[in-house]
């Protein structure tokens, strides 16, 4: 199963990545080419990472539009979400 991390905990960390290249650069432990292609690079990743966003999903509404169907099982339920989760997931990809 996927583990989902905070999106926030993500960037701070990358900030962090993009902060020690500047500390690294100004100790002289790396060259200013290395910097800027550090920092190139780290920029990039934080512009990707800023095209993402979180679809919210109505669970209620999707809850009550999946029982007028009638008498249900667990397994149906688990698989109706699951299916659910696969659908907004390629929503955000497209």
């Amino acid at each position: 199963m996927e583990q989902y991390i905070p999106k926030s905990v993500v960037l701070a960390k990358i900030e962090k990545l993009r902060n020690n290249a500047l500390e690294s650069f100004r100790k002289g432990n790396s060259t200013e080419e290395q910097y800027y292609i550090r920092y190139g690079v780290i920029q990039d990743i934080l512009s990707f990472l800023d095209t993402l966003e979180t679809k919210e999903v109505d669970l209620e509404k999707e809850w009550k539009e999946f029982l007028k169907n009638g008498d249900i099982g667990f397994k149906e339920v688990a698989k109706h979400f699951f299916e659910l989760g696969l659908k907004i997931q390629k929503e955000e990809i497209v």
